[in-house]
């Protein structure tokens, strides 16, 4: 504790006040390092100290707007009180001085006080007193009241006090301040997380460094799980190339709007559009911050709308075209063989008819991808096959068995398999192997004839691509991809060993339709 001592040169008094006012101030920077600190932690250290440097016996201090005793509104509403010199008590001590004490907030003059009251009630006698008000620019932030200096409060003890008071203000203001970012960072963050849009940010390498938990709902991922992940890793395989490049020319100061897939927690498809920004720091390129949304059910939509146009068109030409062909030419022929009686003619009109028997047949399937969304229930597959299998004469083995969700054009796609096998593959025998594999049912349809050449295999499901003899109107394999496509599942084709062909194809067995699952192969779980 300080204590005042005539024997004690000026100058040394000023040395210890300075020790004693940057002591004090190293000790608030300390406490003020804290994310969060104290106001209360503050105060006990500026109160203790100012008491220790004026070599106070008691005092207070107190910031505007906080419960118990707030001087400055007591001053303001008894201003006009004068008992201070009569009483002499500490509680009217208060309701006494406003004018003077006022008058000090306004900068007019300095407080200080000396009497001799008689104590009564246990309350405290006041000798003197010091007061400084806590200002930040106009405005009164809190006070320091200091009473009862054994030695008599000096200039320098108002100027040391005053300094304190400043350092007070300070440190409320800055905890006002930091108390009103919180506020409102919560109230943005209550805000962003409430919209239904996600909200992401992700650093120069595509980290994730801030989601929304509206990505919950979208992916399945807590945001707590996507943190620290680079966002590719949810891309869609067969878009990954895409969005990396995507990413390159937003790194170069590109934004704008991209739509892409991903793929979601549990296994499914589903399509977002992303709005992307970069962003910059001193010129260098350090991050995205965007919006993204579902877009899944626009897009089925729009694919959906997409097939269907694609089939009418189809449709039109077998109708315009194909069938049209085949009417003239089964007319040209039994024109000509009733006056030549050639019957070479007859078979050629024959042969014709059968085509057009088999465009009107194609034309029932592809009319079943338009209503491919429609009748979805849990199917047998083994029950489908052996449905389908009985309307051949082949010897055709069925292993295993699983359940999967499919309509009854399912049974078109087993059909048009067989049919290839027996009649463009010329194979006698079939077999038929169907597995559960990690959820995944697994058909495998093997014949053992002529086989598919590989230079033709990436193109036996496209429209209207033909092999051989046998090949007619080139549709049956492209309305099985469809179907397929449309069931979210696969299909590939391989070799059989020692000849012939394996047409694989891969459902998931979730119980799901398309309309729930979408596209769900290409996910990386």
């Amino acid at each position: 504790m300080t204590v005042k001592n005539d024997t004690v040169s000026e100058s040394e008094n000023n040395s210890i006040h300075e020790l004693e006012l940057n002591y004090t101030i190293a000790q608030i920077s300390s406490v003020l390092l804290k994310p969060l600190f104290s106001i209360y932690e503050i105060k006990d250290i500026i109160l203790e100290s100012a008491k220790r440097i004026t070599g106070s016996e008691g005092g207070f201090i107190s910031s505007v707007g906080e419960g118990g005793y707030q001087l400055f509104y007591r001053l303001m509403r008894l201003e006009k009180s004068s008992n201070f010199e009569k009483d002499g008590k500490w509680d009217y001590m208060m309701n006494s001085l406003s004018s003077t004490i006022l008058s000090c907030f306004k900068g007019k003059y300095r407080a200080f006080y000396d009497n001799s009251p008689e104590i009564q009630n246990n309350q405290k006698e006041i000798k003197n007193i010091l007061f400084s008000p806590a200002m930040m620019g106009n405005r009164v932030m809190g006070e320091i009241t200091l009473i009862n200096s054994r030695e008599g409060y000096t200039e320098k003890d108002f100027e040391t006090i005053k300094k304190l008071a400043e350092l007070f203000a300070i440190t409320i203001h800055r905890r006002i301040s930091e108390e009103e970012l919180i506020k409102s960072r919560r109230k943005y963050r209550d805000l962003v997380e409430k919209i239904n849009d996600i909200l992401y940010s992700v650093n120069e390498n595509g980290i994730i460094t801030y989601i929304n938990p509206v990505v919950e709902v979208l992916s399945g991922y807590k945001p707590s799980e996507l943190l620290g992940m680079n966002f590719i890793e949810l891309v869609y395989r067969e878009d990954v190339d895409f969005v990396k490049k995507q990413f390159e020319e937003i790194s170069k100061g590109h934004g704008g709007n991209i739509e892409y897939r991903i793929c979601t927690k549990a296994g499914e498809v589903k399509w977002i559009s992303a709005s992307n920004k970069p962003i910059f720091s001193s010129g260098r390129f350090i991050g995205v911050q965007g919006v993204m949304r579902d877009i899944t059910e626009r897009k089925k939509v729009e694919i959906m709308q997409s097939e269907l146009t694609d089939v009418l068109k189809l449709m039109n030409k077998i109708l315009r075209h194909d069938i049209l062909n085949n009417l003239t030419i089964i007319s040209g022929c039994i024109e000509v063989y009733n006056e030549t009686k050639d019957k070479k003619l007859l078979s050629r009109a024959i042969n014709s008819i059968k085509k057009s028997i088999e465009l009107i047949n194609n034309m029932k399937e592809l009319e079943s991808l338009l209503h491919s969304e429609d009748g979805f229930k849990m199917y047998s597959i083994r029950e489908i096959i052996e449905s389908v299998t009985l309307n051949y004469q082949v010897d055709c083995r069925i292993r295993g068995d699983c359940s999967v969700m499919v309509n009854g054009a399912f049974s078109s796609v087993i059909d048009n398999i067989v049919r290839n096998a027996i009649t463009h593959g010329k194979s006698e025998n079939i077999e038929i192997d169907i597995e559960n594999k990690d959820n995944i049912c697994e058909i495998r349809i093997a014949d053992f004839g002529e086989g598919i050449p590989d230079e033709i295999k990436d193109k036996i499901f496209d429209e209207g691509f033909k092999f051989g003899e046998a090949g007619n109107s080139g549709l049956g394999l492209y309305i099985v991809k469809k179907l397929i496509d449309k069931y979210g599942g696969e299909i590939t084709v391989e070799d059989n060993k020692p000849r012939g062909t394996v047409f694989i194809l891969r459902l998931k067995t979730s119980g799901k339709s398309p309309d729930q699952h979408f596209v769900e192969f290409g996910c990386h779980n």
